[in-house]
């Protein structure tokens, strides 16, 4: 996950300010979208385990 999570933080990184270093106002919504994607992987995998 920590690829995601890096991904994530670029792309809100590009978005907000156009720039290549990430920052922490870039890193902080990066580090709640994991909470969320690992929230749904969890249930998709337990949904395939019926």
């Amino acid at each position: 996950m920590p690829k995601t999570i890096a991904s994530l933080a670029l792309i809100f990184e590009l978005l907000d300010s156009g720039g290549f270093e990430i920052g922490l106002y870039a890193i902080t919504p990066a580090l709640r979208w994991e909470k969320y994607l690992i929230s749904h992987a969890k249930r998709l995998y337990a949904a395939g385990d019926t």
